[in-house]
């Protein structure tokens, strides 16, 4: 655990540290406030923002080589579902503005990916006095801006950017293409993948199905979750760009996840059931567990489940006051 971490809202690792954020203090729990914070693990953390505005809510964040983008929500002063999106320095004091929404606007918040390189971003908003949906890249550390996407959010969208050096992975939401009519499966989810080092460069279709989502890269591993919906459980498939070669992955006894992430050697992803904790070991081709729970334990299970590299980090316990939790994972090199 996290000593000192409390009122925890949002938690992400960028492989050698825990990045989180503090909720907005309450009545019932005063503790915090919407700050953001950094703790190696197993040490106590510091302090690495404060917001001004101590009502407002910091989710989500993303870290990498001191670099972090974080989204501010606060409906009392920047109006209901509008969201400011942030980007602070290694070594800064005060974060730039990347993008945001008016009131009624936007989506409910913005998905964001950092590494040393770049950071990208879904600009989105959904309301009458503003329709647009954007992928939105800007270089790091000179801080140059472009528009990689853009259309009527009723036509297409672009969600969940993951990173890898150059490259960028993210879900095409292709309502073009999809069934209007359907209330499952209303558009083609596609994993794309898109070279950020070459301006000419294509994005290339990885998934065949219409259902991926949640994409996330480790040098040439790829994972995503397959489903009817972004928002929905589901299964998990494992795609190589070393071989090119894409299969489905087994869970069991989880019976479906998402939010899938993959580290040096297994596959994070959070279950359907918090209770049974499991991760995929890619080395082994084998599902693993870090703890299994009695159904009825009043400790609360994992979520918020992240590896990056061999940390692994989650969020434990009830939503109204959850603790950080880690682990060192065996490496690559180990049994």
């Amino acid at each position: 655990m996290i000593a000192g971490a409390t009122n925890v809202l949002y938690v992400t690792s960028d492989g050698e540290a825990i990045v989180y954020s503090g909720a907005a203090p309450t009545l019932l729990n005063p503790l915090n406030g919407p700050n953001l914070y950094r703790a190696a693990p197993g040490a106590s953390p510091s302090l690495l923002y404060a917001s001004p505005r101590s009502d407002s809510d910091l989710l989500p964040v993303a870290a990498s080589h001191g670099w972090i983008a974080f989204a501010e929500h606060n409906e009392s002063r920047f109006g209901v579902g509008a969201w400011i999106l942030w980007l602070l320095a290694p070594g800064a004091a005060e974060p730039v503005e990347l993008d945001r929404t008016p009131p009624l606007n936007g989506s409910p918040y913005p998905l964001v990916a950092i590494n040393e390189r770049h950071v990208v971003w879904q600009g989105i908003a959904l309301g009458p006095d503003e329709r647009r949906a954007e992928l939105n890249e800007m270089s790091l550390p000179d801080m140059r801006r472009r528009v990689l996407f853009s259309d009527d959010p009723g036509r297409h969208q672009w969600w969940d950017p993951a990173l890898d050096g150059d490259r960028l992975l993210f879900t095409e939401v292709d309502y073009v293409h999809g069934d209007a009519s359907s209330a499952t499966h209303p558009a083609e989810l596609q994993a794309m993948l898109l070279d950020l080092s070459n301006p000419a460069a294509k994005a290339v279709r990885l998934d065949t199905t219409g259902r991926a989502a949640e994409p996330a890269i480790h040098g040439d591993d790829i994972v995503w979750k397959e489903a009817d919906d972004v928002f929905n459980y589901g299964t998990l498939t494992y795609h190589s760009l070393a071989s090119g070669l894409t299969r489905s992955i087994v869970t069991a006894p989880q019976g479906g996840i998402k939010s899938p992430t993959v580290g040096n050697r297994y596959v994070a992803f959070w279950g359907i059931d918090d209770t049974e904790f499991f991760l995929y070991d890619m080395k082994r081709d084998d599902v693993v567990p870090v703890f299994r729970l009695a159904p009825d334990s009043v400790v609360g299970g994992a979520f918020r489940v992240e590896v990056a590299g061999d940390l692994l980090v989650w969020m434990q316990g009830t939503r109204g006051n959850p603790v950080i939790a880690w682990g060192r994972l065996p490496t690559i090199d180990d049994p």
